[in-house]
């Protein structure tokens, strides 16, 4: 996958996120792409929070607000104070805290 010049390697492209409607990854990904032009003006200097299913939707989750090392060149960081008085390194973007929808399938 190309992104703004950039290669990136994606694994897992059949794994499916959304159980109920057989949702994959790829999917998500293409979903993602297309939305990116209306979305992402949108999401510009915000911090991003995510909570991550690494075994599904019906697995455990937890919370990723520290953004990991590997990230920080491709995607910007900035510094920030959690509440709590905490140091935060996080991306320069995020999700709203909308709930979540799932998003529908495509047809071919």
């Amino acid at each position: 996958m190309v992104v703004e010049g950039r290669t990136l390697s994606v694994s897992n492209l059949d794994k499916v996120l959304y159980p109920a409607v057989h949702f994959t990854k790829a999917e998500v990904l293409d979903y993602y792409a297309r939305i990116a032009p209306v979305l992402l003006p949108h999401l510009g200097d915000r911090a991003v929070t995510l909570r991550r299913f690494p075994n599904g939707p019906a697995g455990k989750s937890f919370y990723e607000k520290n953004c990991p090392r590997s990230t920080a060149k491709a995607g910007g960081t900035s510094s920030g104070t959690a509440r709590g008085g905490r140091a935060q390194t996080k991306r320069k973007t995020s999700t709203t805290k909308a709930k979540a929808s799932t998003p529908t399938r495509r047809s071919a």
